[in-house]
């Protein structure tokens, strides 16, 4: 069946819809698959790209170590150190570039292992050059590597070339296929817009020739109104003379008036209907208010609403239909250009016909003027109530009349009624009091003032205020009220006061950081300084010593230079570490019964060459019958050490050192009293501080870190004791004074040696070590160090092989298992825990018995329980006494001659 014209058009117009669709999704995937084609075609040309920079990197690394090999020169190095971190970058970002075709990635494991074994022949070849440069031999490994880099690497591109080919055989059809669809879609595009046309002539076609038909039908209607409205014509004709007198009448009114029928349609209007209705549909698009218009449709268009219209529709139906007489409303009628109110009217036709007499009056102006009155009072009010202060109406006289809600919050009040008529002066107590007549008098007379004050609130609460008193005038200008605002600024006042406290504290931390800051640089400084200077004197000697040139008086004179001052550098170093275990809380204590005298005869015999070598006289006091006390032998020497160097140090030539020990009042107290510098009155309270010193300067006449007597009081107080010092000031010496508790009655136990036993003790001979027929292998990366042990150990008859790593030490260990291993801790890329670990793995049950020494320089507690736990027999710290190492050999391998120590 043929399709009518009406439906053809949209029948063709989806169909059109369709098929572009169609097309588009077509056309888009093209597009996306031009895209991919492209994306990976730039993915393999950068796979290429970085297969051939890491390739060029390497031939460069090889390139510089030939100029390196062949002309010594050191500058070739800096490409070539270069080349392994930029090799393992581009090895990085090519793994992410094919991390989606597992055989490339395997190939490029393959490239990678090539790589790194060309790198470490080169660094091999280095490192033979540097080492021992006049028996290097060439090394062909390096080309075969270099062979097996490039074979690699041309398999790889061959691969990704061949991808590249596909991707870009893909990408041919991928554009082919997208041109044959922009083809087809032009096509259809064209027999569409062909057949559009098509349809929209025929319809036009249909169109004139139904208007021709309508302009005929539109002439006879028109004849037939001419003919209709000749009859009402003469028909009206004898009633105009009748309504002359009843339309001036109403035409004369100012109200707008329409007279309506009982279908509710307008039959006449005055003439102030008439110029409204006229003005209205100039400014507005509603419809005509003409007679002939039924009124109720153009209320409809005009109210804005619906109760209103609801309102007068349902009144005026009533009226037509002769249930109701009359009615009244009030109304907006807004227009685009101004706001309006009218009074509508409704009054029944008392005639048979029936009907309505509508009467609008504008009362814009009144209800404007009642609306203006009501905003006013409501804005000030809420003013008033919004307000986040206590405001306040006052009468001239000062006494209240009302307050807001706010206010009364912030006052506490809950009823203000109680309130009403009060003098609000009597409410600000002493000075206050006189500020608010002051204020309320300034007020009247017609200025604002404002005072601050303290008001409690009523319930007591005290608070202060910042206030402003100002008039309140009639329409005459006359002052009849007052108008008080008062704000809470009560937390504002204590936070002043905080900040204010605050800013004293902060004052005080910024200056006492200040000091704390100039103490550690000037610690610092000190530090420096005072490792420097021995430093000085073992460089200087050991120099002379490596030139040789001092005979053999000034030869000895240089070693005991060199011993004397490498042990001052370390006791700075223990105090160093003191410190650093007191601030961590990890100093320990081996609490026994001891004699408070054997700990101070022993620091006085080791502090009795210096004192002598400036000719001091140490005069020592002992009571008799001492009280044992409970403590460490080893840290109380300590604490007297201390305090006699101190002394010492501090009192001129010839002078005079005093120390003595007495029980007093259940206390050990020990006394050390010079005659030296002193201290001053200012410096006194800060004698313990840690890394202060009296003088600091650069022109200070004593060494030191400051340390000493922090250390001193630290110990004295983990004992239970007290240090003190007195001082008459500067030049007059001083007096430390350190008291110990005596222990408790019940201890019997003797756990100290006696004089005389510490006396045999010093007594003992050096044992007699022999080491001969051992192979010991040592691992240390400071060759200097590694020369040390060799020389020591070969002395004591050894065998000793060195290394400078912890790998070059498992080679050496597997060639050949020595009696004993002596291994450093810290060492670069792999340190001695690593390699006691694997050593102690292998599956031999000799080699988990096998003495290992760990010899380092970290010497704290942890490091030593560390170094245990790891597998090491034992921990010495360095540095290391020659004899102290070699004891310790002989011990952990049986050969140390204990009858010797016997005798």
């Amino acid at each position: 069946m043929k399709l009518a014209l009406e439906k053809l058009i949209p029948t063709a117009f989806l169909l059109a819809v369709g098929l572009l669709i169609i097309l588009g999704f077509f056309a888009y995937r093209s597009v996306n698959a031009i895209n991919d084609a492209i994306a990976w075609e730039m993915h393999t040309q950068e796979v290429l790209q970085k297969l051939d920079g890491l390739l060029l990197t390497t031939i460069t690394a090889e390139t510089e170590l030939r100029g390196y090999v062949i002309t010594r020169n050191k500058s070739y190095l800096e490409t070539f150190d270069n080349a392994e971190p930029e090799t393992q970058t581009n090895i990085a970002n090519l793994k992410l570039l094919i991390s989606d075709n597992p055989a490339q990635i395997e190939r490029l494991a393959v490239l990678e292992r090539s790589i790194s074994e060309k790198i470490n022949i080169s660094k091999e070849t280095r490192l033979q050059i540097e080492t021992n440069p006049d028996k290097f031999i060439p090394n062909t490994k390096g080309k075969e590597a270099m062979d097996k880099v490039r074979v690699n690497v041309q398999e790889m591109k061959a691969i990704e070339t061949s991808l590249l080919r596909g991707r870009e055989n893909e990408l041919s059809n991928t554009f082919s296929w997208a041109s044959f669809l922009l083809i087809i879609a032009i096509i259809v595009g064209i027999i569409l817009l062909t057949l559009g046309n098509i349809l929209i002539y025929a319809e036009n076609r249909k169109r004139t020739i139904a208007e021709l038909k309508l302009q005929n039908v539109n002439r006879n209607l028109e004849e037939r109104v001419t003919d209709r409205t000749k009859n009402l014509a003469d028909s009206n004709e004898a009633l105009q003379h009748s309504e002359v007198f009843n339309r001036a009448t109403i035409d004369s009114l100012s109200a707008h008036i329409a007279v309506v029928d009982r279908t509710g349609k307008i039959v006449t209007v005055n003439k102030a209907w008439t110029k409204f209705a006229d003005d209205n549909q100039q400014n507005t698009n509603l419809i005509s208010s003409h007679p002939g218009v039924n009124y109720l449709e153009l209320y409809r268009s005009s109210c804005e609403t619906n109760e209103t219209l609801n309102i007068v529709s349902e009144k005026l139906a009533q009226i037509l239909d002769g249930k109701l007489k009359e009615f009244s409303i009030e109304y907006l009628c807004h227009s685009s250009s101004e706001k309006r109110w009218f009074l509508l009217n409704l009054n029944a036709l008392e005639t048979p016909e029936g009907g309505a007499v509508i009467s609008h009056t504008n009362i814009t102006a009144r209800f404007l003027a009642e609306e203006n009155l009501r905003n006013s009072e409501e804005f000030n009010r809420s003013i008033f109530e919004s307000s986040p202060d206590c405001v306040k109406i006052l009468d001239l006289e000062g006494n209240l009349l009302s307050m807001n809600k706010t206010g009364m919050c912030i006052m506490e009040i809950d009823d203000f009624q109680l309130f009403i008529g009060k003098d609000w002066k009597k409410f600000w107590k002493g000075a206050s009091e006189a500020t608010v007549i002051k204020t309320i008098e300034s007020a009247i007379a017609g200025t604002v003032e404002n005072f601050v004050g303290a008001c409690e609130t009523a319930k007591g609460t005290p608070k202060f205020w910042e206030v402003s008193v100002g008039p309140i005038y009639n329409a005459n200008g006359k002052v009849v009220r007052l108008i008080s605002v008062s704000r809470d600024i009560t937390e504002r006042r204590e936070a002043e006061a905080e900040r204010e406290k605050l800013f004293v504290l902060e004052k005080d931390a910024r200056r006492d950081a200040e000091t704390a800051n100039r103490m550690r640089d000037e610690f610092l400084a000190t530090v420096s300084h005072e490792l420097r200077n021995p430093l000085n004197a073992i460089l200087g000697w050991g120099r002379l010593l490596q030139k040789n040139q001092l005979d053999v008086e000034n030869k000895q004179k240089a070693i005991e230079t060199i011993v004397r001052n490498a042990e001052s550098q370390n006791h700075l170093i223990e105090d160093l570490l003191d410190v650093s275990r007191i601030i961590a809380g990890k100093l320990r204590l081996d609490i026994a019964t001891i004699k408070p005298d054997d700990f101070v005869k022993a620091a006085i015999d080791t502090m009795r060459p210096a004192a002598d070598a400036k000719n001091i006289k140490i005069n020592t006091l002992i009571g008799e019958e001492l009280n044992k006390i409970s403590g460490d032998t080893n840290r109380l020497q300590q604490v007297v050490w201390n305090l006699l160097s101190n002394a010492v140090k501090f009192t001129p030539k010839n002078g005079e050192v005093k120390i003595s020990v007495e029980c007093i009042d259940s206390m050990i107290e020990i006394a050390v009293k010079d005659n030296g510098t002193g201290i001053s009155a200012d410096f006194l309270p800060h004698v313990f501080d840690r890394f202060r010193q009296a003088d600091a300067s650069t022109v200070r006449r004593f060494g030191g870190l400051g340390l000493g007597l922090a250390i001193v009081r630290h110990i004295t107080e983990m004992h239970g004791g007290t240090v003190e010092v007195f001082s008459d000031g500067e030049g007059n010496g001083a007096v430390f004074t350190v008291k110990l508790p005596i222990a408790p009655l019940t201890v019997e136990v003797e756990q100290v040696l006696s004089t005389n036993e510490a006396g045999a003790v010093s007594q003992i001979k050096e044992p007699n070590i022999n080491l001969k027929g051992l192979f010991i292998l040592t691992v240390d990366d400071e060759r200097d160090t590694c020369q040390l042990l060799a020389q020591i150990l070969t002395h004591y008859g050894a065998n000793v092989k060195t290394v400078l790593s912890a790998s070059e030490a498992m080679v050496e260990f597997l060639k050949k298992q020595p009696d004993i291993l002596i291994s450093d801790i810290g060492m670069p890329e792999e340190d001695g825990y690593t390699l006691i670990q694997k050593i102690r793995a292998l599956p031999d049950e000799n080699i988990k018995k096998m003495p290992v020494i760990a010899l380092t320089a970290f010497a704290r507690p942890q490091d030593r329980m560390k170094a245990l736990a790891a597998g090491f027999q034992t921990h010495v710290s360095k540095p290391v006494e020659p004899n102290e190492l070699a004891t310790v050999i002989a011990s952990l391998t049986e050969r140390l001659l204990l009858d010797e120590l016997e005798n």
